[in-house]
């Protein structure tokens, strides 16, 4: 089985949250934008074997910003409030799990 793809994350989250992925890219600062990015750096970091300077070079960012992202959506997770940010993240890990056990299937022994 072959690890998830950063460009495989940030496809996910951009059909989840109803985003592009070109605006996790660019320089827009939206607050849809911004948390679609943030989701998607959150789990490159999760869910690759990716240092931060490499998230931080797909998504045009260095990786203080990357940091920055990880603990804005942490920090929105402990927190019982951000239903928005709960939500997204459990879609998004769910889609990355159902995707994981496609490929296992397709696996041969």
């Amino acid at each position: 089985m072959s690890p998830i793809k950063m460009i495989d994350i940030m496809e996910i989250v951009a059909s989840e949250s109803g985003c592009v992925v070109a605006s996790f890219i660019h320089p827009i600062r939206t607050r849809k934008a911004t948390l679609g990015r943030h989701v998607a750096i959150y789990m490159c970091r999760k869910h690759t074997p990716n240092s931060l300077k490499a998230i931080g070079a797909r998504f045009n960012r260095d990786h203080t910003s990357v940091i920055l992202a990880i603990n804005n959506i942490e920090s929105k997770l402990a927190v019982e409030g951000f239903t928005e940010v709960h939500k997204l993240v459990q879609a998004v890990e769910a889609k990355i799990l159902q995707r994981a056990c496609k490929e296992i299937k397709n696996v041969v022994f």
